[in-house]
């Protein structure tokens, strides 16, 4: 069953409009310091990147061991956002849920999944580093674990965003 745009369109302003979705919702300060964190560890990704293409493994291996300690960083911190949701009162379930904060721990939750296969291949990766497996013209499995990072920190880039977005569209509609 295909949907017109039209109607597509009236299920989104119906979305909007929905009682249960709160307009004065917050997002845990731990998920905006994960924000910072995950796109530090990024950059230090992609300048180890750059360091072994130029074939200085030293620099390459440190910058990456910063970004996999940045990586688990980002992942406690997630872990310490889901309990500040529930000291704003926020529940996945309950009496007490209501459709924000299951969304708000749904997205939460499955991009800590995402994160943690993300540091998974980052530790993979600085593992072969350390055993320097990895030369600037043999550098596929860095490339991959390093495409896969980005787009997690994409992700929560997106996600964290979105959340404020619509809290302040909420806010003002």
């Amino acid at each position: 069953h295909v949907r017109s745009r039209r109607q597509r369109q009236m299920c989104i302003r119906d979305s909007k409009t929905r009682v249960d979705w709160m307009a004065d919702h917050e997002l845990p300060s731990a998920f905006t310091a994960s924000l910072i964190v995950i796109i530090l560890s990024s950059l230090f990704v992609y300048l180890s990147k750059v360091s072994l293409r130029k074939n200085d493994k030293k620099k390459s291996t440190i910058l990456f061991f910063i970004a996999v300690v940045c990586a688990a960083l980002f992942a406690s911190l997630q872990f310490y956002g889901f309990s500040q949701l529930i000291d704003l009162g926020y529940y996945f379930t309950g009496p007490t849920s209501n459709v924000t904060s299951s969304f708000i721990f749904l997205i939460a939750f499955f991009h800590l999944l995402h994160a943690a296969v993300g540091l998974l291949c980052l530790t993979v990766v600085l593992i072969m580093l350390l055993r320097d497996k990895y030369q600037s013209d043999n550098m596929l499995g860095f490339e991959l674990a390093a495409n896969f990072w980005h787009f997690v920190d994409v992700l929560w880039i997106y996600s964290v965003s979105y959340t404020h977005l619509r809290a302040h569209e909420t806010r003002h509609d």
